[in-house]
């Protein structure tokens, strides 16, 4: 009997708390103001990864769970309201990303079906308990021993009591113990499907087998990948980079990706890890640079720019480097330092470079500017 109570006691456990893992996760936003950012930090908060079921999408560094905040913090750049975030989110993930889904027949049946399985299981025991004869007491075969002698002449009863008390003592069927397997595996698999992630998991597993093509592509000069493909491809290099997260050369693609997909805080930090693992690596010091320099934080900007020079120093026709310094001082009013920047730039470049006509431009623009600073 105890057997079968812990079977169902397992049903139950099981079926309720399969796959949870948790990981701790940090976001690198930046907000519009400090309203905004508390929305997000309660957004997060509220809304469960569906990968990993008891934690929620601030506290899981699940891919999923990064694809949700980025999507959480794009909607409230657009001017979302929380509710308006909650119920796209719902509408693409479902109702048990929240920890307070609405009732329906799934949320009834899978709230209420292990507790029916385990009121079940108390039910036939119950019900057994009832139907097995008590034990003979041990005074009774002692007197029927001694009484044995005289009695053997007389016709015995049919021991129906007897027989019935080892039918019902008999152990369960090799069979009933099968089916209970089966079902409670069924079980398992029902309420897994329905709250366990499973279409996250096959979508992990298809992105992982295309991941080696998206890369070759990225890296191809000829090929231009879609927004999808490199929505997939920023899922896969994550995941990848949960299990090696030395890879410079995936944060490196993975910032780029994220450039390509104007997600600008994310590509910051990616290349911010990048730069962590190999410090000296030029072509990763002019990436990092560019990005920092666009930053709000005027530290941010001051080391971007510090980079930037450095990487000059060693190589004084990146153009890339040129033209992020270039703009940096222009947004810092240093007009004549941007007009010399970009004039050098114009002397480098190759005469058919489509880039000429915007940085001519761009010096015309400084010039009228730096007149009006000098009151001209």
């Amino acid at each position: 009997m105890r057997r079968w109570l812990v079977f169902w006691l397992t049903a139950f456990c099981v079926g309720s708390g399969l796959g949870n893992i948790a990981h701790a996760a940090v976001d690198t936003h930046e907000f519009k103001s400090a309203q905004q950012e508390k929305t997000y930090n309660e957004l997060v908060a509220e809304l469960r990864c569906p990968q990993c079921q008891n934690n929620n999408i601030a506290e899981s560094n699940a891919p999923l769970s990064n694809d949700m905040r980025d999507k959480v913090y794009e909607l409230l750049q657009q001017d979302y309201s929380k509710q308006q975030v909650v119920d796209y989110m719902v509408a693409r993930y479902g109702n048990f990303i929240t920890y307070a889904p609405p009732v329906t027949p799934v949320t009834v049946v899978l709230w209420l079906g292990p507790l029916c399985v385990l009121l079940i299981g108390v039910a036939f025991l119950v019900y057994r308990s009832r139907h097995v004869p008590a034990a003979m007491p041990a005074g009774s075969a002692a007197d029927g021993a001694a009484d044995g002698a005289a009695d053997e002449d007389l016709p015995q009863p049919a021991e129906s009591g007897s027989s019935a008390a080892v039918l019902n003592s008999r152990p369960l069927a090799p069979a009933f113990w099968l089916l209970s397997g089966v079902f409670l595996l069924l079980l398992t698999v029902g309420i897994y499907y329905k709250t366990g992630g499973w279409q996250q998991v096959r979508y992990q597993a298809s992105v992982a087998q295309a991941l080696p093509d998206l890369k070759a592509r990225a890296v191809n000069i000829n090929e231009r990948l879609s927004v999808q493909d490199m929505e997939q491809l920023a899922f896969g290099l994550r995941d990848e980079l949960t299990k090696t997260p030395d890879d410079v050369s995936n944060w490196m693609l993975l910032g780029d990706v994220y450039l390509g997909l104007n997600r600008y805080g994310e590509a910051l930090q990616a290349m911010s890890r990048a730069y962590t693992l190999r410090p000296d690596d030029f072509v990763i010091k002019s990436i990092y640079g560019q990005l920092l320099v666009r930053s709000n934080d005027p530290a941010d900007t001051a080391f971007g720019e510090k980079l930037l020079r450095e990487v000059l120093q060693q190589n004084r026709t990146d153009t890339y480097a040129i033209s992020a310094l270039a703009f940096y001082a222009y947004s810092q009013n240093r007009y004549q330092e941007a007009i010399r920047m970009w004039e050098y730039l114009l002397q480098i470049l190759p005469k058919d470079n489509p880039r000429i006509s915007v940085i001519q431009q761009s010096i015309d623009q400084a010039k009228r500017d730096y007149d009006a600073q000098q009151g001209k």
